[in-house]
């Protein structure tokens, strides 16, 4: 038996996946350039008025763009394990970056531990909550077709409620600081 896909036509794996997920790939990596790197330029306004644009483009590329890439692989054919991996490339790939980064300062260890910190947690989090949100658009387009099936199931359900309580409890929760506690006495407890 195969595998349903909800897609308008299957196309192949590149267009499916991998053509969606660089795109978000290459928007994140620029936004977070021109946002890290624009005071070289010695232009104090114009800087400021790029880190505006390319500061929430950036957070917007590796927190939120599982909204995008999620429906639009699905679209194109995607399994939801394909779209689902498409979605998290973007996000883990800065998630690597930032442990890679401050392995200049700390052992591998603390900073693959690093990985659990609330503002790397809270992407991953968020971006699975847009995959349900998205796998939601998607029904939603294929009903406005005339494709039979219910639009709200369980699983995109749990996704949207995960993401929710994870940002409850990560950011919201006594303002991120029991979190904050958690995390810190697990470095405590593992490495000193």
């Amino acid at each position: 038996m195969m595998a349903r896909t909800y897609g308008y036509g299957r196309q192949g794996l590149a267009r499916r996946m991998f053509i969606p997920a660089f795109v978000l790939l290459v928007v994140a990596a620029v936004s977070l350039a021109l946002y890290k790197n624009f005071w070289q330029l010695n232009l104090p306004y114009v800087q400021k008025a790029a880190a505006f644009i390319f500061g929430p483009a950036a957070f917007l590329a590796i927190g939120c763009g599982a909204i995008v890439v999620y429906p639009v692989c699905r679209s194109r054919g995607a399994s939801v394990a394909e779209a689902f991996a498409a979605s998290m490339i973007t996000p883990l790939a800065w998630i690597l970056k930032e442990v890679v980064r401050v392995s200049e300062f700390f052992s591998w260890g603390e900073s693959l531990y690093y990985g659990l910190s609330s503002s790397l947690l809270l992407a991953i989090a968020a971006n699975i909550g847009f995959m349900g949100l998205g796998e939601m658009i998607h029904r939603r387009r294929l009903k406005k077709r005339g494709r039979a099936g219910a639009v709200v199931t369980p699983v995109p359900i749990a996704a949207v409620v995960f993401a929710l309580a994870a940002l409850y409890v990560i950011l919201i929760w006594g303002v991120g600081v029991h979190w904050f506690y958690i995390y810190q006495e697990g470095y405590k407890a593992i490495f000193h």
